[in-house]
């Protein structure tokens, strides 16, 4: 019987192993180690067939990135195995020379005349690198049309990284651009979508700027200034503007209202722990909580809170680099504030925060301390933080005021349907949405400029371009 297997896969998170596995079923385990084209799967390929000569049956262990190799070959019979054991399914012995022991074919290298190859080598293995993060994007789409989505359309950085107002202002104008989408669901404390209406109504009043200035000038911060005038116009918004789910819905009641949308709002309740909350409450925990387990380690304490196939592509991501390093994230936001000289035009910069953010480069060694020279009784952490990004991604006044494009990163047959008769561009293609208008342009290349540095500052960095190379998923009429 010829039997044939995956022992790993590359998944939406990343790769995903179950080579530790192979480990304690036998007797005697080989341990190949040796870089790219050694010659590990010909080795194997050669055994299993010597194998099968003897009448011994025989499993093979295939590569997850080319089924056509070998990663691994197992012999159950006489309790013998064979395996790849170099990333990204590293496999170590647990006790060397007992049961298992390594099989260097790096030792066959011709180390005198490589050397000569390395440029060329060095070329082939960037490029295979490459096509990892643009596979692990399909995934991450297939897994999303695979839970019941018809179609994902992506919101651009520049809007998704803006406060509450600005990314819904963005999500309602991408949505309403679809003359088929009907609804627009969100969570929020206050699941009453008369009441968050009329909240919104009472920010978009003109009466409603006078009094908030009125607030600002005795000296409260925005957001309490914000609530007591709301409070004001409509007695139940200052409690409904306490609560921070509530005040993402408003904001989408109020582009709804402001942009004349059809979209109907569907506020659903939020349950567990607040936003932000830095413990579990209610069976369950906020997504900051589990950020926080998630980059410490803690994988017992996230299982508490994750499905199995969630923290399963968390683990995976983990494992092949995916996940953000926060010191490198935070060296290289430094040194584009430090080569910048003026602030001014850095989107949300007036009221002399780009001088505030200048003087606060010049001394600062981190993000956290430059957030601390920062801070002011005024203003949020949450802005300072969106100044800070903005700046170091050069985003200024010039950008479009709403995304002008429908960057599509996934669909099933019936969300391809929703894109006919769009109000705006709509495609799976950066450059070709790129080249519809100078705003796709100008929104285009602001999008790819916080893709690369998202790339540079992975655990185990991406090239640059991928916002321009990444295909779009399309799933089959069987949800798959």
């Amino acid at each position: 019987m010829d039997v044939r297997y995956f022992l790993g896969a590359n998944s939406a998170s990343g790769f995903f192993s179950y080579y530790d596995q192979l480990l304690p079923e036998k007797r005697l385990l080989r341990i190949i180690k040796g870089g790219a084209g050694c010659g590990k799967s010909t080795l194997m390929k050669k055994v299993a067939a010597r194998a099968e000569q003897l009448g011994l049956r025989v499993e093979r262990i295939l590569c997850s990135s080319d089924p056509d190799s070998l990663d691994g070959v197992a012999i159950p019979e006489v309790g013998y195995a064979l395996v790849d054991g170099t990333a990204p399914h590293v496999v170590e012995p647990s006790l060397c020379g007992c049961r298992e022991a390594y099989l260097d074919l790096g030792a066959g290298y011709d180390l005198g005349r490589l050397p000569a190859c390395e440029h060329i080598l060095r070329e082939l293995q960037a490029a295979n690198q490459a096509c990892y993060p643009r596979a692990t994007a399909c995934l991450r789409a297939a897994a999303a049309l695979e839970g019941g989505a018809s179609l994902g359309v992506g919101i651009p950085a520049p809007w998704a990284c803006q406060s509450a107002e600005g990314f819904a202002a963005a999500g309602v104008a991408l949505l309403s651009a679809l003359p088929g989408t009907q609804v627009l669901a969100f969570g929020a404390e206050t699941p009453d979508g008369e009441a968050l209406m009329n909240t919104a109504r009472a920010l978009l009043a003109p009466e409603f700027g006078p009094l908030v200035r009125e607030q600002l000038a005795d000296g409260r911060p925005f957001a309490a200034a914000r609530a007591v005038a709301a409070q004001c116009l409509y007695p139940p918004a200052g409690e409904i503007l306490a609560s921070p789910n509530n005040n993402l819905g408003v904001e989408y009641c109020k582009a709804i209202l402001a942009q004349n949308s059809h979209l109907v709002p569907l506020p659903l309740p939020r349950l567990g722990a607040a936003h932000g909350a830095d413990a579990p409450a209610g069976g369950f925990a906020s997504a900051s909580y589990i950020r926080a387990c998630l980059l410490r380690g803690d994988w017992a304490e996230a299982a508490r809170w994750l499905p199995a196939p969630a923290l399963a592509r968390y683990q995976a991501a983990a494992g092949d680099g995916q996940m953000t390093d926060p010191a490198a994230f935070s060296v290289a936001v430094l040194s584009r504030l430090r080569a910048r000289e003026d602030f001014s035009r850095v989107r949300g910069a007036g009221e002399g925060l780009d001088r505030r953010l200048a003087a606060a480069v010049h001394d600062a060694p981190s993000l956290t301390s430059l957030y601390e020279r920062m801070k002011t009784k005024r203003y949020a952490h949450a802005r300072l933080r969106r100044l800070v990004l903005d700046a170091a991604l050069g985003y200024d006044d010039q950008l479009p005021a709403l995304p002008p494009y429908l960057h599509v990163w996934g669909a099933a047959p019936g969300g391809m349907a929703l894109l006919k008769g769009a109000a705006l561009p709509a495609g799976a293609s950066m450059a070709r949405l790129e080249a519809q208008s100078p705003a796709c342009r100008t929104a285009a290349q602001a999008h790819s400029a916080a893709c690369d540095l998202a790339a540079l500052c992975r655990c185990r960095p991406a090239p640059m371009g991928l916002a321009y190379t990444q295909p779009m998923v399309r799933g089959n009429t069987d949800g798959s």
